[in-house]
């Protein structure tokens, strides 16, 4: 993309103001609606050159071993788990409903 080349192309006036060493340096002016026109075909550059959206990518299924994998890497068996159902949901575990016989 020439910028210079697009703000002549949208109607305004590039100027040379300083070469220094292997550098320039251009000003350039104008009308609004010139400026608008520049700022548009900036845009529908910048539209041509970013790549289209893709899809996104869908999860891969998990392999029915998975959970066996992460049990050999050591992570403690649900049976074998050292928390308690109060440590887990912060209450006490509830009494067991009694019998209408027992009363």
């Amino acid at each position: 993309m020439d910028i210079i080349e697009l703000a002549r192309q949208a109607g305004l006036q590039v100027l040379l103001d300083a070469r220094i060493g292997s550098q320039t340096y251009h000003s350039v002016c104008g009308s609004l609606p010139a400026l608008q026109r520049f700022a548009e075909a900036i845009e529908a550059q910048a539209r041509e050159r970013s790549p289209q959206p893709r899809a996104a990518p869908r999860p891969r299924p998990r392999s029915p071993h998975h959970g066996a994998r992460r049990l050999r890497k050591g992570a403690p068996r649900p049976e074998t788990a050292p928390c308690t159902p109060r440590e887990l949901t912060g209450r006490r575990p509830r009494p067991a409903p009694r019998s209408a016989s027992a009363v």
